[in-house]
């Protein structure tokens, strides 16, 4: 099941986002592009955090939405893109398209001596 929530950046996505939900996430996403782009806003934001995988066909969906706010001047940005997520884009080179944002890692301090 996929979930997608509207952010004042643009929207967090969470769940799988597949050619089952890609119908959900692209309505969301042509409206907030509509309403960033009429706003002159330049950045949309994409929070990945919670997204647990994704297939060809969102992937798709978001090289087409980056290549349309692009086109008019704006900038798509994937936030928080987990570590599984990140390894797809790259494999697929779809990083060399977007703009992404890994999440940061956690770093545990050592125990002082």
């Amino acid at each position: 099941m996929t979930e997608v929530q509207r952010t004042p950046e643009g929207l967090r996505l969470s769940g799988v986002v597949d050619v089952r939900s890609v119908g959900e996430v692209r309505a969301a996403l042509e409206s907030i592009v509509h309403t960033a782009l009429d706003a002159r806003r330049p950045e949309l934001r994409l929070d990945m955090s919670r997204v647990a995988a994704v297939d060809a066909v969102a992937l798709a969906l978001l090289v087409s939405t980056h290549r349309r706010v692009a086109a008019a001047g704006g900038r798509l940005v994937l936030d928080e893109v987990g570590p599984s997520l990140a390894r797809l884009l790259a494999v697929t080179r779809v990083n060399r398209v977007l703009d992404i944002r890994r999440a940061p890692t956690a770093h545990r301090a050592s125990p002082a001596a």
